[in-house]
């Protein structure tokens, strides 16, 4: 269990694969009152697990929530695998004005819970991204900084955000 703020929203990210040798196998991920079936079903070896990327986005319904991973497969094999299990809040941002005493967004705790590095050098590894998306931007992270899996944590509305744009984003000390 992890702690919560009832009634915000919160994203979990894992890679989802199965032991070598499962033909198929379903994974039911739970966290609060939310819960989803995730089914795998392509053959896998020890060399190459063929990891894909699922999110279970949630609502807090209370100020501690339990998160569970239950295989509901019955294989001989042993079912489904995970790694790189992440949980981060979604935050909605309206109003938030950009340029020299703009608005800030404090990512340093974020990326400091990643093991990611406080610094523009979490762009250029695969950790971080400002994504356009229409008049948005997404802030992004992909937890183990290979750039092909991102989740979104906060969404910028109506701003155009770039990694260029220094007074408006914290991502270490000093």
């Amino acid at each position: 269990s992890f702690a919560t703020v009832e009634g915000e929203s919160y994203s979990v990210g894992f890679k989802l694969s199965q032991n070598p040798g499962t033909v198929t196998s379903t994974t039911r991920v739970t966290a609060g009152d939310s819960s989803q079936d995730f089914t795998f079903d392509q053959d896998t070896t020890t060399s190459n697990m063929k990891w894909e990327q699922n999110v279970l986005s949630f609502t807090a319904t209370s100020s501690n929530t339990v998160l569970s991973f239950e295989g509901l497969t019955s294989n001989p094999s042993g079912g489904a695998a995970l790694d790189q299990v992440v949980v981060v809040p979604n935050q909605t941002i309206n109003a938030f004005k950009t340029g020299l005493g703009g608005d800030v967004v404090n990512l340093q705790s974020l990326l400091a819970s990643l093991g990611a590095p406080q610094s523009n050098v979490s762009f250029d590894d695969g950790y971080l991204r400002f994504q356009s998306s229409g008049d948005n931007t997404l802030v992004q992270i992909d937890a183990n900084g290979g750039g092909d899996e991102y989740v979104t944590t906060i969404t910028l509305v109506g701003v155009a955000l770039t990694p260029s744009d220094i007074d408006n984003y914290i991502l270490g000390p000093g």
